[in-house]
């Protein structure tokens, strides 16, 4: 997060830094609709320092989803997340997956996740010698 941009400022980025992307009312909406879905629709006019941790995390995330990517890669998406928003994030990324025909790869040290994901690859596996 970059603390000089607000919430709203820091989800449309990409559109800033990427002269392929227009950022139009139709890019706003969807900014704006990722964060209510995040359940931080009320906050994107605050800055990095006025949000919690758990909130500057759900930021990021709409931030990566707000350009519809066709890979969405996630480390620990859901680490700092109360349950209740662990449970709306992870419906959100499969959501916005479906929507964007996209593939989500997930990091995840959290195994309650791993039976809603089509494949998981244990890297203790690995280290343990045995092939996947």
């Amino acid at each position: 997060m970059l603390d000089y941009l607000s919430a709203r400022q820091n989800i449309l980025y990409p559109y800033r830094i990427t002269p392929a992307l227009k950022l139009d009312s139709n890019a706003h909406a969807r900014a704006e609709a990722l964060a209510n879905a995040c359940g931080i629709g009320d906050k994107l006019d605050r800055h990095p320092n006025a949000l919690s941790q758990g909130e500057q995390q759900r930021i990021a995330i709409c931030r990566a989803l707000v350009t519809q990517p066709k890979l969405i890669l996630s480390d620990e998406a859901t680490g700092n997340l109360d349950p209740d928003s662990k449970a709306r994030i992870l419906e959100l990324l499969f959501e916005q997956a479906a929507a964007a025909s996209a593939s989500l790869l997930a990091v995840t040290h959290d195994h309650e996740l791993l039976p809603r994901f089509d494949r998981v690859i244990d890297f203790a596996q690995f280290r343990e010698g045995v092939p996947a």
